[in-house]
């Protein structure tokens, strides 16, 4: 089960190029939680913020909402809103409104490990600027025990190619039956446009006891 996990993340995406020593090192922190979740239905809201500069500048705040819609016992159909600002050098706050739809499904599942693919359409709309689109596929590893480790790697598209690819891996505790915690690294081996790879710190935090229904 691990080399083939290994073999699809491996082939899921190109190779792209970045030094390590070149990289930023960011942190990246979300909170999310569930509102409601039926056998067919699924609705999130999430909080995330990100810092840079050495952990020492606030670059980005968002929020937004998820809604999933099961249409086959392992298809999801996925919508979401995001709402973002960035922030520059300058010291301004940039927002930026995002809408993005897709699909989710489960690859494999053998004991305790999980393989899970998507493909989302990612929507931007700035400020002053003409909207655009961004596209994200994404392979995810994870197990269902109480602890364990999780990886992925998750490639993002636009217009001129390849726009960033990001590989993630850490551990995942089942903290309760309804909330997990997250802590891992990222590498985000941007294309030279966008500057230069970041090293993140990643934590995420995820909590299910604010469902209105649950069945």
């Amino acid at each position: 089960m691990a080399t083939r996990a290994a073999f699809v993340l491996a082939a899921f995406l190109p190779f792209t190029a970045g030094t390590l020593c070149a990289a930023e090192t960011w942190s990246w922190t979300t909170a999310e939680f569930s509102l409601l979740a039926t056998s067919r239905w699924q609705a999130t809201v999430h909080a995330m913020g990100r810092t840079g500069h050495g952990l020492s500048t606030g670059r980005e705040e968002r929020g937004g909402g998820a809604v999933k819609f099961r249409v086959a016992p392992r298809v999801w159909l996925t919508g979401m809103y995001i709402y973002q600002r960035d922030g520059n050098d300058a010291g301004l706050w940039i927002p930026t409104h995002r809408l993005l739809a897709g699909a989710e499904t489960r690859v494999i599942r053998k004991g305790a490990a999980i393989l899970d693919g998507r493909g989302l359409l990612d929507h931007f709309m700035v400020n002053a600027k003409l909207p655009y689109n961004r596209y994200r596929l994404r392979a995810r590893f994870t197990t269902t025990r109480r602890f364990g480790p999780y990886a992925a790697v998750e490639s993002y598209f636009v217009r001129e190619g390849v726009d960033t690819v990001r590989y993630y891996a850490g551990f995942r505790w089942l903290a309760t039956r309804q909330s997990a915690l997250e802590m891992g690294y990222l590498y985000d081996a941007r294309r030279p446009v966008l500057g230069p790879p970041r090293h993140v710190i990643e934590t995420r935090f995820s909590y299910d006891g604010f469902r209105i229904n649950h069945r």
